[in-house]
């Protein structure tokens, strides 16, 4: 047997087999265009794609779905509902997937309101203390709504939907 010699590249890091299989696998657990698209989407989903297609992106969904409710909250925290086999609102609950502004679940109210100025506060009818922040936006000509739930002074939920 022949030895070889090992040589080391100044600053570089070394990274065993393990670590290279943990890396895989974070990186096929969330679609490469994983994010929250005001108006659009959200974990590699639109608005208006059918239940093949989101199935496509996120897989199959978790049990206790429906045909009009995809749950994917163990997976990816989101949940699609579907009318006529479009997906009509996308429900992101945990995570951390975030805008293109840095606005995530966790996210303090005033960074929500100094990312989206236009987004509109009140208070929610069906919960006490909590603030129900909704911006407006448009998708293929129909409205859209995106809805960023606050409670106790940070983001809890964000849902992009047709209006």
């Amino acid at each position: 047997m022949s030895k070889q010699r090992c040589t080391r590249t100044p600053g570089a890091v070394r990274i065993g087999p393990a670590a290279l299989a943990v890396a895989a696998a974070l990186a096929v657990a969330v679609p490469a265009s994983a994010a929250i698209v005001p108006g659009v989407g959200a974990s590699g989903v639109r608005l208006g794609d059918s239940k093949a297609k989101v199935k496509s992106v996120l897989g199959a969904p978790e049990k206790g779905s429906n045909t009009l409710n995809y749950r994917y909250i163990g997976r990816h925290g989101v949940g699609i509902y579907f009318i006529a086999d479009q997906a009509f609102e996308i429900s992101v609950v945990r995570g951390r997937e975030a805008t293109s502004a840095g606005i995530r679940i966790g996210s303090p109210l005033a960074r929500l309101k100094k990312a989206y100025p236009k987004a509109r506060c009140t208070p929610s009818l069906a919960q006490r203390r909590v603030l129900e922040c909704r911006l407006k936006g448009s998708l293929k000509g129909k409205g859209t709504q995106t809805m960023f739930t606050v409670k106790a002074g940070k983001v809890a939920t964000i849902v992009v939907r047709f209006a």
